[in-house]
């Protein structure tokens, strides 16, 4: 059985939510997966409902995005067949006194009306609004929990907000012991961050330069510049998540890790 599908709330102004809804598959109401929300300790989620609201809206998005997607090639193909169908009908049958353009531009417009209104069906679908209306219920039953991990992740953010990119230099202190759960949500933000962060070239660049031993501060610095220093925050503090959890396994300071001779 597979595991849980994380929610992350990180403070910030505003709070960001990192979900999992990429992973969602189209699959029926009866096979859903289960959420569980987590945040740093002490933080109050005054923001709660523009949370939620936010987090319905990804949901509706990227599931509409999977049901649209899983037919594209078929509609692409049927839209094809029209366009020269009704090129070489018009072309053959109908005279016209200004030949090809007339014909380039029915045929177009019926391909492009045929896509559209396959992708239209697709949308209103039975069997998406089930599982929307499935995957809500379970959203909204969704428990957020304080978590250590979010606690540690957010105040190595806070670190690299306050120092800004001269953080790089500073070395990493690993996190205490995280249980094997723990370590499980730790991985699952890893994952979520790199959604997020993952495609930056600057976040390459520093990571990069850390697997080979070294600090990137000109990357550093171009990274705060274009993400802004809370952004630029979070993504060198996913970075150093990332190297905190490579140095604890190595350590054996998880609390799931066999001791070191």
């Amino acid at each position: 059985m597979p595991g849980p599908s994380y929610i992350f709330v990180l403070k910030g102004s505003p709070p960001a939510a990192l979900d999992g809804f990429d992973a969602l598959e189209p699959g029926g109401p009866d096979e859903l997966p289960s959420f569980e929300g987590r945040y740093g300790a002490g933080e109050l989620l005054e923001h709660v409902h523009d949370i939620k609201v936010r987090l319905h809206e990804s949901l509706e998005h990227r599931l509409r995005s999977r049901f649209v997607g899983r037919g594209f090639y078929l509609r692409l193909v049927a839209a094809a067949m029209v366009f020269v169908a009704s090129y070489f009908f018009l072309s053959i049958v109908v005279r016209d006194p200004v030949p090809l353009v007339d014909e380039l531009l029915i045929s177009g417009a019926l391909a492009f009306a045929l896509f559209g209104y396959l992708r239209r069906r697709a949308e209103r679908s039975g069997e998406f609004s089930r599982r929307l209306v499935a995957l809500r219920a379970a959203l909204d039953r969704t428990l957020f929990v304080e978590s250590p991990v979010v606690d540690y992740f957010e105040a190595l953010a806070d670190e690299c907000l306050a120092l800004g990119p001269a953080v790089v230099h500073k070395p990493i202190t690993p996190p205490t012991a995280f249980t094997a759960r723990e370590r499980e949500e730790a991985l699952a933000l890893c994952a979520a961050l790199a959604r997020r962060y993952g495609g930056d070239r600057h976040v390459v660049a520093l990571y990069e330069a850390a697997r080979k031993g070294g600090k990137d501060a000109v990357s550093a610095v171009r990274l705060y510049k274009r993400r802004g220093r809370e952004e630029g925050a979070r993504a060198v503090a996913y970075l150093r998540l990332l190297e905190a959890l490579s140095l604890a396994a190595e350590t054996g300071t998880h609390a799931d890790a066999e001791p070191r001779p």
